[in-house]
């Protein structure tokens, strides 16, 4: 039988693996960011720049899960930013490793324009009293729950969209590459393909994980399914080659 002593224990040990899997993903970030050195300099440093987003999301998993957002009300609606720039970041990647030359260009911003637009129109409640906050969570609580949910659904499409966008760009630098060289295991991005396959797996699992919250996961499962896709994201990220 469950005692409160070992509710307590699984708490902590869920607490830890929660501040683990954000603490892995910073990490993983750093490393792509600051160690990779060579022509794919750029893609990885947009690669950086998602995997940061996913330890921001982690990290919003430990503030609710420690009670951090009802301490500090000022931090509520900050981490839904980078679900918003997260899939974009990704996109961005990708195109750069398979066009190692590529240049960003001023119009690649509009990808970030649903994130921009969300920090404008949450601006007001984002910088708003602590106290006020909370009493409005509380007291308009259906409708902010109603307007999750659509905020939820709007950024599972974006995130299925880019990685469809992705996908399609990665193997098309896959069968350009079959028609101009000999040795296409060199160029093919068999990593990268992995790390896409793995980032899909992350997201049915955090699907999931918010949908079916109570019915079919719990955080207790998710979590360490995070912990280890995280790894495996990092174990293909690093293992990539220099792309000429």
């Amino acid at each position: 039988k469950s005692t409160p002593e070992t509710s307590t224990q699984t708490t902590a040990m869920l607490n830890f693996l929660i501040a683990s899997t954000s603490g892995t993903a910073f990490f993983l970030s750093f490393l792509l960011f600051a160690i990779r050195r060579g022509t794919n300099t750029n893609a990885n440093r947009w690669l950086a720049g998602f995997v940061l987003m996913l330890g921001f999301l982690f990290l919003d998993t430990s503030f609710s899960a420690l009670s951090i957002y009802q301490e500090y009300p000022a931090t509520i609606g900050f981490f839904e930013m980078a679900l918003l720039a997260a899939a974009p970041t990704l996109y961005l990647g990708v195109s750069h490793f398979v066009a190692v030359d590529k240049k960003f260009k001023r119009r690649e911003w509009w990808h970030f324009f649903p994130c921009a637009l969300f920090l404008l129109l949450s601006m007001p409640f984002l910088f708003s009293n602590p106290r006020f906050k909370l009493q409005e969570l509380h007291s308009h609580g259906d409708e902010f729950n109603q307007a999750d949910q659509v905020m939820w659904g709007l950024i599972v499409l974006q995130i299925a969209i880019y990685w469809g966008l992705s996908l399609r760009k990665l193997q098309q630098h896959r069968r350009h590459i079959l028609r101009i060289t000999a040795a296409p295991e060199e160029f093919d991005l068999d990593w990268l393909l992995y790390l896409l396959y793995g980032i899909a797996a992350l997201v049915l699992v955090w699907i999931l994980d918010v949908s079916l919250w109570g019915l079919t996961l719990n955080a207790t499962v998710a979590t360490p399914i995070y912990l280890i896709l995280i790894w495996y994201l990092g174990y293909f990220a690093l293992q990539q080659k220099e792309i000429f």
